[in-house]
């Protein structure tokens, strides 16, 4: 039996292709595979139509020894994957004792009972096996189809998550590659790829390529630069010569993949310190991403999201003079923000956001982009003006809440060394 190297994915949804819906399927399921030292070579996005279906296995099956198929399970008429492969096996349906029995068990969990007369999960085609839903009520599929297996699983991500993972995985975990591997990503701030590979570093890629495969992937302010490693062995050797004490090293936030956020609180932890935000323009969004992290409560501390100016002057104690001199969106009211949050939330580190996310409100002066962002500790305090391109409101805004980590980490960086 030979190991499950291969595969792809077919999203099925008509949601998706109209822009109704996001996929979420397609990242998780490539890093699960990764994960597992199984290659994703192709995914592909297409409508609810049993013609689409059955090329689409039909097609990919000459490519991949394992095939996922993503949606089209659920029991109205829009659900077409069941019949997709009954066409394709040339197969009618019966009725799957199994099947049954699992979709029973799926609905005494929610304590509700099913009779067949309620959907259609128990009917499969014959030659189709069916797979237990662990947070959901509409059982997987399992077939083989040439030189492929073939796993059918409902689009709600919780669902195909929980599927892979308690479902999919034991039959197929006898199949994949127990080889050691691993991936090393350093991942840079305030500088193109371009002048990475082209000017800092011209020799970097051809040099990492005898380490292994290497990918570049720009990220919102910054580079990540991933290699796959032929042998684990060399990772330490590789940073010595590739990335300790070069050019590119002033550039370099971290040697691992951790998010921006979680970095900064693993950060602050470690040296016993609490931070608090003080949000205009990015209305939450910081917070949100630090809150997204579990235990970070240690850490952080909260944020006022002080939108208005009368917010920032009662919830903050900005003096309206410097609004009505400087403006509220300017480094003179940014840093007053920090500092009143630093007051506020009696924290060790505070960081703030007062910026123009368009697409109104600009100026010749203040153009749609304009961040100013404050930072302040008990013994210090910066403020900081930042032109960032884009006309997009919510992207302007994702793209403050990054630059205001990177912010707050370069003064981390700055307190560390003047210690």
């Amino acid at each position: 039996m030979t190991d499950l190297k291969k595969a792809s994915l077919i999203i099925i949804g008509d949601e998706i292709l109209e822009g109704r819906v996001q996929d979420l399927h397609l990242k998780w399921i490539s890093r699960w595979l990764k994960n597992h030292h199984i290659n994703l070579v192709e995914s592909r996005f297409i409508q609810d139509q049993i013609a689409d279906i059955t090329t689409s296995v039909r097609e990919l099956s000459k490519k991949s020894q394992l095939i996922f198929v993503t949606g089209g399970l659920g029991p109205t008429e829009d659900d077409k994957t069941k019949l997709a492969f009954a066409e394709l096996l040339g197969t009618n349906f019966e009725e799957h004792e199994k099947a049954f029995l699992y979709t029973s068990e799926h609905y005494r969990r929610i304590n509700k009972t099913w009779s067949p007369k309620t959907n259609s999960y128990h009917l499969l085609p014959k030659g189709i096996e069916p797979l237990k839903n662990p947070s959901g009520l509409a059982p997987g599929l399992f077939f083989e189809f040439e030189q492929s297996l073939i796993f059918a699983l409902p689009g709600v991500p919780r669902e195909m998550k929980s599927m892979v993972e308690e479902s999919i995985y034991p039959l197929i975990k006898n199949r994949v590659s127990q080889k050691e591997s691993e991936t090393l990503v350093i991942r840079t701030q305030g500088i193109a790829e371009e002048k990475i590979f082209f000017e800092l570093c011209p020799e970097l890629w051809s040099t990492l390529s005898q380490y292994g495969k290497v990918s570049s992937l720009p990220q919102t302010l910054g580079v990540d630069i991933i290699v796959r490693l032929f042998e684990a062995k060399d990772k330490d050797k590789l940073i010595q010569e590739c990335f300790t004490d070069t050019p590119l090293s002033p550039y370099i936030w971290q040697i691992g993949n951790l998010s921006l956020e979680e970095f900064i609180l693993n950060r602050l932890r470690k040296k016993g310190q609490t931070l608090s935000l003080a949000e205009s323009c990015t209305g939450g969004i910081s917070a949100s991403r630090l809150t997204d992290i579990s235990g970070c409560s240690d850490v952080f501390l909260g944020s006022a999201v002080t939108y208005s100016n009368f917010s920032k002057e009662n919830i903050l104690g900005v003096n309206s003079s410097l609004i009505q001199n400087h403006g509220a969106v300017s480094e003179a009211v940014a840093l007053e923000m920090a500092k009143g949050a630093l007051e506020k939330y009696k924290s060790d580190i505070a960081l703030s956001y007062s910026g123009i996310a368009g697409p109104t409100g600009g100026s010749k002066n203040k153009p749609v982009g304009t961040v100013c962002i404050g930072v302040a500790s008990k013994s210090h305090s910066q403020s900081f003006s930042y032109t960032l391109k884009g006309s997009d409101r919510l992207h302007l805004k994702k793209r403050f809440s990054e630059r205001g980590f990177f912010t707050l980490l370069n003064f981390l960086n700055e307190l560390d060394n003047t210690k």
